[in-house]
């Protein structure tokens, strides 16, 4: 397929027995190595790509359809599970069964929330966790189980700070689901570093010791993850920086 911008868009699950990257992403951005050739760059689908890790194939259009999957910026997040679930920008929710790969619409809410939010599935809640983005939208959630969208009341020493940051366009924030503890390090353009309980909904501004943040390249988007089997938060703020990890505890 296509080249494509990443942003969030990138998931490693088992999909039909197979571990697969899959690529949630309607908008192609380039055109680089596909059709059409020399032509407008803005080219866009509805179908889902994947990638086999066993044999290093692309399976292009392999899921979907998601109709209103329009935009490079699509919030989307991976549980625990393998689950992926995909809050459009027009408040459509979609989820990617882990095994089967059956896309599903999950709620259709109204409003527009905007593109550029970062999400997390919380699945020890069982919630959808959005964060930020093109729509003054500041930190929503929505259940799994179903029902409207909640936006929580911040707590602690953190909230106002935070608070403060969400006004306004916010796309492209970091986001690390740390599933042990069930809290998100949130990672703003500043950049400052949040640690958000998922379940009290308290904020801590931290203050890291160490080498500085360098300020990410065009945001941080999909560059800070939570690594399970170290028990650590890994970024990459640029291109040609190296990769600083960060322990959690």
């Amino acid at each position: 397929p296509s080249s494509r911008h990443t942003y969030y868009a990138m998931f490693v699950t088992t999909l039909g027995g197979v571990r697969k990257l899959v690529r949630v992403n309607g908008y192609m951005g380039f055109a680089y190595n596909g059709t059409p050739v020399g032509g407008a760059a803005d080219v866009r689908t509805d179908m889902i790509d994947a990638f086999r890790l066993d044999t290093n194939t692309w399976e292009v259009g392999a899921y979907g359809p998601v109709p209103r999957l329009t935009g490079s910026q699509t919030p989307a997040g991976m549980g625990a599970s393998g689950d992926i679930y995909i809050w459009e920008t027009y408040n459509q929710i979609v989820k990617i069964a882990a095994g089967t790969g059956a896309v599903s619409e999950r709620a259709d809410l109204p409003g527009t929330e905007g593109n550029g939010g970062a999400v997390v599935v919380d699945e020890v809640n069982g919630r959808l966790v959005r964060i930020a983005g093109n729509s003054d939208g500041g930190i929503a959630y929505w259940a799994l189980a179903g029902g409207a969208k909640v936006v929580p009341t911040l707590t602690g020493p953190g909230a106002p700070a935070l608070t403060a940051d969400l006004v306004g366009h916010q796309a492209g924030w970091g986001r690390a689901h740390d599933t042990k503890r069930g809290r998100v390090y949130i990672f703003t353009p500043a950049p400052v570093v949040y640690l958000l309980d998922l379940t009290t909904w308290d904020v801590q501004a931290l203050t890291l010791t160490g080498e500085a943040i360098p300020v990410p390249t065009n945001q941080w988007w999909g560059r800070v993850q939570y690594v399970g089997a170290l028990d650590a938060v890994a970024w990459l703020p640029k291109w040609a920086s190296p990769i600083q990890m960060m322990r959690c505890g």
